[in-house]
């Protein structure tokens, strides 16, 4: 009996565990096949450089082939500014929504090229971005120098520009800054003129062969230069958008400068004319000297060419022909004005020149006498009376007038 139950347990053995793995099995399976049900098509997170475009939706799909949209209004997220905690990204897949976090970092350094910055002698330096360009970077940017550059030391300096973002990356950037030395003074001969004169010259050190130098030119001031007077005159040098003041010296030419002028004198009237009759808008030292090379013959009727001389202190000389015409005066001056007059009996000092005067061809100033002789105050009636004028040149005329003596 004992016997029977012990292979009747035997062949039941198998069968429980068979039963019981089967059972095992279907559970595992199901809980498999839920686990793939309920799983999320959406990405949890998504990491994104900062200033990169913002993710194609497939980039937050585990199938990037799955139908997807986005439900958050994407433009309204500035995928240039860095965000650690990220954005809550909400997105339509399979007609559920699901949640995607995207984190806006920032690990990339500036990056920028160097640029050849131009200053004046003297002229402090504290702005770093004139010595680069072309910063990028997804972030705000600061600069500062690596060390103070020296405003002093004319010429080549090499200098860092340290470049630091909004997450704290840095990048030094390796550039030079040239400093123009100028001249406090320049000299230039009298009778130059502007358009001879190059600004650039007053620059001692100007790197003619760079062809991003500078422009350098004159400030307004040098509409006050007068290169015809001698003298120093302050100007403005600008270069680059700054100015420095510098003096341009208005000194005596290598050699006298000056044009002549034509005179014209009254033949047999006295006259003595010096040799700066001759010479109009003379350019030299005040120790030049001026001189006749031809002395002119009063005696001479007609035109003559007289030769003037005017040498400096250091013997330079320039010479110039002018002309001298002496002429012959025949036309005597004219009388004109209020000839006649009325006056009253007994009337004391009467003035009888007075609304008279008389014109010439060559004299400015002739002198008018009368003669009024025969007028009797005392008595009523009209009395001729004679007006006289010479030239100096002695031609003579005479006008008549009538005064009438009334009581």
């Amino acid at each position: 009996m004992k016997g029977l139950i012990s292979r009747i347990k035997a062949k039941k053995v198998p069968v429980l565990f068979f039963v019981i793995g089967g059972t095992v099995l279907v559970v595992l399976i199901t809980l498999i096949v839920a686990a793939f049900l309920l799983q999320s098509p959406v990405r949890h997170e998504l990491v994104l450089e900062a200033g990169h475009p913002f993710p194609k939706i497939s980039e937050f799909l585990k199938n990037p082939n799955a139908n997807a949209s986005f439900i958050t209004n994407i433009e309204n997220v500035d995928t240039k500014v860095v965000e650690p905690s990220g954005h809550r990204i909400r997105i339509n897949a399979n007609g559920k929504e699901y949640t995607s976090n995207l984190k806006i970092i920032d690990t990339v350094a500036p990056s920028a090229e160097p640029e050849r910055f131009y200053a004046l002698l003297g002229e402090r330096i504290d702005d770093p971005f004139p010595l680069v360009r072309n910063i990028q970077d997804a972030s705000e940017v600061t600069a500062r120098f690596a060390f103070q550059p020296n405003p002093y030391n004319a010429g080549t300096q090499i200098l860092g520009v340290i470049l630091t973002d909004g997450s704290k990356n840095s990048t030094s950037v390796l550039t030079s800054m040239y400093v123009l030395d100028y001249s406090p003074e320049v000299k230039v001969y009298a009778g130059s003129s502007l358009s001879t004169i190059d600004p650039k010259s007053f620059i001692t050190n100007y790197p003619a062969d760079d062809p991003n130098a500078p422009e350098v030119k004159f400030d307004d001031s040098i509409t006050n230069v007068d290169f015809a007077r001698l003298g120093q005159y302050k100007v403005g040098l600008v270069v680059g958008g700054q100015t420095a003041e510098t003096v341009i010296d208005v000194i005596p030419p290598e050699k006298p400068i000056f044009g002549v002028a034509n005179v014209s004198v009254l033949f047999g009237v006295d006259t003595e004319l010096t040799p700066n009759a001759f010479i109009r808008d003379l350019i030299a030292s005040d120790k030049a000297a001026v001189s006749f090379v031809t002395e002119p013959d009063y005696s001479i009727v007609g035109t003559q060419k007289i030769i003037v001389r005017v040498t400096d202190e250091k013997g330079e000389y320039t010479e110039g022909t002018a002309a001298l015409e002496i002429i012959v005066d025949k036309e005597p001056p004219t009388i004109l004005g209020e000839l006649d007059k009325a006056v009253k009996i007994n009337t004391p000092d009467v003035d009888f020149l007075e609304g008279v005067a008389a014109t010439d061809n060559h004299d400015d100033n002739v002198e008018v006498t009368v003669d009024a002789s025969r007028v009797n105050m005392k008595k009523v009636g009209t009395y001729n009376i004679t007006y006289s004028a010479a030239d100096t040149s002695g031609n003579k005329t005479t006008a008549r007038g009538k005064i009438r003596v009334e009581r």
